[in-house]
């Protein structure tokens, strides 16, 4: 991990002031690896200035922490360079076909198939925290990924090992490239409230003490709490959630607004946004009471090796399931939630219909499956793999796919892919 007395290399903001106590601590939980990554990416981006290159930042516009990458706006001006584009972009349709750019992916993971069309002389920089397998491609220069940094990527981490690392998501990285960037402390206070927004949008206090203590401090320090920044981060998913009817573009300016006007919660205030916070809620309100009366489509208990294991595949229901999106994930959440403290092993699955007629599924494992080395991420692959769709993620949280008609086979097929896994 980092050491705090060597940390200030560079001096917080590239050596003109000392850095904040809740700015180390969050530093502080990098390994070592990642942090001469970072320094790669700042160097990167200084050579890019000086001939002009041209920068193009990739990043998730579905959630918090992705939108983090509106940091880079700070960090660009902060080195004088002008020529780059930030572009949020669906997470399974990474391009790298502008020739000579130089690309950073920001919380999306450069996987193999990414990389089969790269424009000549294109080079990428991934700055990310999924543990999901990483392309191997030349033009791949610098990686500043928590999992690659400090060892190969083996395609499997234990609880132990991923969960800390899953939790230093690019916004709390974020913090590292703008200390290094040396941007002034009039600025880095919109950054650090950006990071502690992505940062629980992702949940990575609940994984790390450091990014918990960062995110009380920031959030102490802004006069607001965590139930507010966590609202806030929510609404980063409205547009997934509410296709054709809440734009990102709408949710980015609301945000961002407000931290500039030194009042993150006015964001939730924004008349469009208001409306569908309330639509929202009534939802979670109606899972919520599924799954604490557990009404689930399919509910059994199923022979891994030598233990016993609760399997829980669930739907959403038939006159939501195309109106609105990604409930999937909140009702995997709440499945996740109800069952993480209990001694039963549990892999649960809750799936949605999504375009392309395909059922779209979060995969959770709880910690007493996990603490068998049961892998949500490895499932998900195995499920896609029938069907040549994708599949992976974390350990305890994935996703995947399979065609909307198998819907009610879908529990044959969890069943089919964990007991090749781990059958044995």
């Amino acid at each position: 991990m980092g050491d705090l007395n060597t940390l200030d290399k560079y001096g917080y903001m590239a050596g003109k002031h000392s850095m904040p106590e809740h700015i180390a601590t969050a530093i502080s939980a990098f390994p070592k690896g990642l942090l001469k990554a970072h320094e790669d990416v700042i160097s990167q981006i200084r050579r890019a200035k000086e001939s002009n290159r041209k920068i193009i930042v990739l990043s998730d516009g579905g959630d918090a922490d992705g939108a983090s990458a509106e940091a880079y706006r700070d960090i660009f001006k902060a080195v004088g360079h002008e020529n780059y584009e930030i572009r949020y972009v669906d997470r399974n349709n990474l391009a790298f076909d502008e020739p000579g750019a130089l690309y950073i992916v920001h919380d999306l993971t450069v996987e193999p198939k990414h990389t089969k069309d790269v424009a000549e002389g294109a080079e990428i920089i991934n700055v990310d925290h999924h543990d999901n397998p990483i392309a191997d491609h030349p033009a791949l220069v610098v990686v500043a990924n928590p999992f690659v940094t400090d060892r190969p990527h083996e395609g499997k981490l234990s609880r132990e090992e991923s969960s800390p690392l899953y939790a230093l998501n690019p916004s709390i990285q974020i913090l590292n490239l703008s200390r290094l960037a040396g941007i002034e402390p009039t600025v880095f206070r919109r950054i650090e409230l950006i990071a502690a927004i992505g940062a629980v949008g992702d949940r990575a206090h609940k994984y790390r003490k450091e990014i918990a203590d960062f995110v009380s401090a920031v959030v102490k320090k802004h006069g607001t709490n965590v139930d507010a920044v966590s609202e806030v981060a929510e609404l980063f998913s409205y547009p997934e959630r509410f296709p054709g009817q809440v734009s990102h573009e709408t949710v980015m300016r609301a945000v961002m607004g407000a931290i500039d006007s030194g009042n993150v919660s006015a964001a939730l205030e924004h008349p469009v946004l208001a409306k569908y916070r309330q639509e929202w809620q009534r939802i979670i309100n109606k899972y919520h009471k599924r799954v604490e009366q557990e009404q689930f489509d399919h509910d059994e208990e199923i022979t891994v090796g030598d233990h016993t294991v609760r399997l829980i595949v669930a739907h959403i229901d038939p006159e939501d399931e195309r109106r609105v999106q990604k409930i999937k994930s909140e009702f995997g959440s709440m499945i996740l939630e109800k069952y993480d403290g209990v001694k039963t092993p549990v892999i649960g699955a809750a799936g949605q219909w999504e375009p392309g007629d395909v059922l779209n599924y979060r995969v959770v494992v709880n910690d007493a499956a996990a603490d068998l080395g049961i892998h949500a991420g490895e499932i998900a692959r195995k499920v896609a793999e029938s069907f040549g769709t994708r599949g992976g993620g974390h350990q305890k949280v994935a996703g995947t796919i399979i065609p909307y008609s198998e819907r009610p086979n879908a529990h044959k097929h969890f069943k089919k892919a964990i007991s090749e896994l781990y059958g044995k």
